[in-house]
């Protein structure tokens, strides 16, 4: 009699020579497809199934590498029943659609020199890309200290990777991502977490690279990442999230803290990251919770400061800086912009020689009070208090090379319930001069342009000598523009021919322009300290 198994486990027939090809299988439910126990059985496969020991104590190399090939033929899930897994080469688990989960806690406990767990497309765009893969369940992955990057992904698009890592090689990443798009990475890199302690504490905790030219890692999320105590303690070296050349990545909760390196560094190379409501606290002073030189990197209601000293830095392009609480904010960038920002949390200051920063609703704990417009710091010096046997305020804007405008507003303020005397002009600025295009005198002051300078120049170190005059009067507080002279080089000391600017480099004789200053001026015998601002618009 043939044997069977019915949709409800119902064994019917001889059982005798049961033979798992021989015997069929019936799922229950209308339409369902006679099939074989073993089809049936195939449907889902187990490391198990090809001699891999979860005790951890015989190795599963070959038990993983075949595996590996199987799924990469077939597309059948691959299993990790709980347990540990020992191994001393990772088999490459970049497959196109490749499914790998687990059933349980499962620890994979590398032994080797290299990566412990390796998803890789290949080196060059020729090697190919992998898509659609899965990698996730309950990883917990488990390297040593001879070992390099704990976890290394190349090339893997549209995919989803969840791992928790316990250890790699102290000068290596926890897990290093060189080109991936469109990625969802959960990962988790602690040794906070009960029995879960490094095996040899990795220098970075998540690291974003690109694999060639143009193929950053890019449009990823990072859903709540957790990096805890990473980076090179005896040095202070290292970072919970480095992102060298990331593009249009996205952060999104989470904690990057306690680490002997820093919190977040995003380098010149990266654009367009995004990180919200990201924990960062008790990361190295000397390194601080965030660095960032990158371009448009917008931080939404994240926390940093958890300890006196603690500090975050801005110096890339356009940056946002939206919501949240820090302790010391250091801002050096150009176009940053301050929204609804807490700061001192911790006994910390602001200290801003940015250019072009902007901001709304900044709030020094410390004082209680709302800080004034930032744009006041951005193109120094923008306030100026006048002494009192001087009568004309002088306002210098740098320049930039390109067409800005500036609104310049300069006031009196006087005794209560007594008119202020103010004036107020729109200044337009191009590579070479500054004009008013508008403006608006007061009763008792206004507001006029110096006649600048056309002048042949060599810069050595900060040294400026000029050879010769053309036209104007060269002035201290004055920006230069010319070929080859840095963007914001100033006037800061000097007379006649020799002169001082505020930025060290090298520049061969040439012509060069101090372009117009704005000058404000009292009149009637008004001898009161004046304030001048002028705001980029």
């Amino acid at each position: 009699m043939p044997v069977s198994i019915d949709g409800a486990g119902v064994l019917t027939g001889v059982v005798s020579g049961l033979s798992s090809t021989a015997s069929s299988f019936l799922p229950a439910g209308t339409g369902a497809t006679l099939t074989t126990a073993q089809a049936k059985l195939r449907e889902q496969v187990s490391v198990l199934d090809f001699g891999a020991d979860p005790t951890g104590v015989i190795p599963c190399d070959t038990a993983l590498a075949n595996a590996r090939t199987y799924i990469a033929s077939t597309k059948a899930q691959l299993v990790f029943p709980a347990g540990t897994y020992t191994y001393s080469v990772s088999p490459n688990w970049g497959i196109n659609f490749a499914d790998i989960t687990t059933s349980g806690l499962v620890t994979l406990n590398y032994t080797g020199v290299g990566f412990a767990v390796l998803i890789d497309a290949g080196a060059t765009p020729a090697v190919g890309y992998v898509y659609g893969m899965r990698f996730v369940g309950n990883f917990q992955v488990k390297s040593n200290a001879l070992a390099t990057d704990a976890v290394f992904v190349r090339s893997i698009h549209h995919s989803k990777i969840a791992l928790r890592v316990t250890g790699c090689g102290p000068t290596y990443a926890a897990v290093r991502i060189n080109f991936a798009v469109c990625t969802e990475f959960d990962i988790v890199v602690s040794g906070g977490e009960p029995n879960f302690v490094y095996a040899a504490t990795p220098r970075y905790g998540i690291y974003c690279d690109q694999r060639g030219p143009a193929e950053q890692t890019a449009a990823c999320i990072f859903t709540n990442p957790i990096i805890e105590g990473v980076g090179d303690s005896a040095s202070n070296n290292g970072w919970g999230i480095y992102l060298e050349n990331a593009v249009q990545n996205t952060f999104t909760a989470g904690t990057s803290e306690g680490n002997s390196g820093g919190g977040v560094y995003i380098s010149a190379n990266s654009a367009f990251n995004t990180f919200n409501k990201l924990d960062l606290e008790v990361n190295a002073l000397a390194i601080g919770d965030i660095l960032d030189f990158g371009n448009l990197t917008t931080f939404n209601e994240c926390l940093s400061g958890g300890a006196v000293g603690s500090k975050s830095t801005f110096s890339g392009t356009n940056a946002v800086v939206s919501g949240g609480t820090y302790n010391n904010i250091y801002n050096t960038g150009v176009g940053t912009n301050f929204n609804n920002v807490v700061y001192g949390n911790n006994g910390g200051a602001l200290s801003n020689t940015g250019t072009f920063t902007s901001s709304s609703r900044v709030y020094n704990v410390n004082a209680g009070v709302y800080e004034q417009n930032l744009n006041a710091f951005s193109i120094g010096p923008v306030i100026v208090s006048v002494p009192t046997s001087t009568t004309t305020t002088v306002l210098s804007l740098p320049n930039t090379g390109g067409t800005r405008f500036y609104q310049v507003f300069a006031y009196l303020p006087l005794a209560s319930n007594t008119p202020a005397y103010s004036a107020y002009a729109i200044i337009t600025q191009d590579s070479t001069s500054n004009r008013i295009m508008t403006q608006v005198d007061g009763s008792r002051m206004f507001i006029t342009l110096s006649s600048g300078a056309l002048f042949t120049a060599a810069i050595s170190a900060t040294t400026l000598t000029v050879s010769v005059v053309a036209s104007g009067t060269i002035e201290i507080g004055q920006f230069i523009v010319g070929a080859g002279v840095t963007v914001g080089t100033k006037i800061t000391a000097g007379s006649g021919l020799s002169w001082t600017v505020n930025t060290s480099q090298t520049v061969l004789s040439t012509s060069m322009v101090a372009p117009s200053q704005i000058q404000v001026t009292q009149t009637s015998g008004i001898t009161q300290n004046v304030t001048a601002v002028a705001n980029p618009i």
